[in-house]
């Protein structure tokens, strides 16, 4: 059985233009939380997004689950809760 070849995309695509060549990757993320600028709550987007994507330890996701709950209770303070996920 035959592999199909795959084409790359993106900087590795032949013939791409100079500015694709010589980019480097440059990288920004923004968060609504609060849902102000977008429907959705971005940060539980991406959450989801890298678990499913298995970049994300399941255990990681179960505890910013639950601190994102209290906050959306209004149970928990934002920095606080920040601070706790990410000392581990």
């Amino acid at each position: 059985m035959k592999k199909k070849k795959i084409k790359k995309r993106g900087f590795h695509r032949k013939g791409g233009t100079k500015q694709a060549k010589n980019a480097k990757k440059a990288v920004a993320v923004f968060f609504d939380l609060d849902k102000t600028l977008i429907k959705f709550n971005s940060a539980v987007k991406l959450c989801t997004y890298l678990f499913f994507k298995g970049e994300l330890p399941f255990s990681f996701f179960l505890r910013s689950s639950f601190y994102g709950a209290l906050y959306l209770m209004k149970l928990y303070d934002f920095s606080k809760m920040l601070k706790k996920l990410w000392k581990t």
